[in-house]
């Protein structure tokens, strides 16, 4: 059986309505809108989902972390140094909440298991189950860090101009990182927080993109994490067994604001690779020469009935110079 061109992210926000006590006939609706259309028939879809879209779907809440606390701890003072340490901090801080551990992810999952119909438990079981051993919470637990770690107010640690303009260097790099060493981390936050602080010194270079990212497009400063990854997927792609799929994000968010996000992130995505091209870290990671947009498509439901609203071809959103 051929294996389809496209990995398969539902959004939180449609996944739970496939998986209530009374989705079947949403979810079937979902299906047909995929299968056929988008994937040919006999084609296998591959199914992923985040780790911080597993934490929404479980209806886990994203754990609060003080930036003076961490600040007062503290004792680095080069770049490099500091932000390992801030994630080393928050990894091990993470890793002993209650709300973090596997059996809390597994008796979360069984709240939702045992209401649900076949098909539910079906979903529930090949999309969340095999996704919350240890093994697993680890990779989010590493994935809140580095989250942490791109929201950190590094100016009030690193007086040197060229020690933060070096942390937002390694925030950008991080886009070449998640292809090179195909992973799932999502580094939108960090490109975010880029143009925030280009915004703040009135710099032009693309921080007129900085709205595409915020509040005016339905993403709150520093929640939706699960948008961000699909945002992040969409216009990077996906890594499966070791192949580099497209994502075929399905969601019920609003067609306008999806779109402004998605123009927002590839545009700055785009730019950052351009100017990567001929540089200095270019001759000293020659790997990244070859990183480009892999995009994917976004299909756009309406939540109550699971017909299709939309379906957008993010290769489509132009690129503005």
């Amino acid at each position: 059986m051929p294996v389809s061109e496209y990995a398969l992210l539902i959004d939180t926000n449609i996944f739970n309505r496939m998986i209530a006590p009374n989705g079947d006939a949403f979810c079937d609706s979902v299906f047909r809108q995929i299968q056929g259309p988008i994937i040919p028939w006999g084609h296998t879809m591959w199914d992923f989902i985040t780790p911080f879209l597993v934490m929404e779907v479980l209806g886990i809440t994203f754990p609060e972390c003080r930036h003076e606390e961490v600040l007062a701890k503290l004792i680095s003072q080069d770049a490099q140094s500091i932000t390992q340490e801030v994630v080393t901090l928050l990894e091990d801080t993470y890793s002993q909440l209650p709300e973090l551990s596997e059996a809390h992810f597994r008796e979360r999952f069984e709240r939702l298991n045992g209401p649900a119909t076949a098909t539910g438990k079906a979903l529930l079981r090949d999309v969340i189950g095999k996704r919350i051993d240890r093994q697993h919470i680890e990779i989010l637990i590493k994935n809140l860090a580095l989250d942490f770690h791109y929201g950190f107010p590094y100016h009030k640690k690193l007086r040197s101009k060229e020690e933060r303009l070096r942390v937002h260097i390694n925030f950008l790099l991080d886009v070449c990182s998640t292809v090179i060493h195909q992973s799932h981390l999502s580094p939108a936050r960090g490109m975010f927080e880029v143009t925030e602080t280009l915004r703040k010194k009135n710099q032009n270079i693309l921080s007129s993109l900085r709205d595409l990212l915020t509040q005016k497009n339905g993403l709150k400063l520093y929640g939706d994490r699960g948008d961000l990854d699909i945002v992040h997927l969409v216009v990077m792609g996906a890594f499966l067994n070791g192949e580099h799929k497209r994502v075929l994000a399905v969601t019920g968010d609003d067609p306008v604001q999806v779109k402004r996000r998605i123009a927002g992130y590839k545009n700055l995505v785009h730019h950052f690779l351009n100017q990567l091209r001929g540089s200095r870290i270019i001759r000293d990671n020659p790997e990244f020469e070859a990183i480009g947009l892999h995009q994917g498509l976004v299909l756009i439901l309406d939540q109550g009935t699971g017909q299709i609203i939309e379906l957008v071809n993010v290769e489509q959103i132009p690129i503005h110079d």
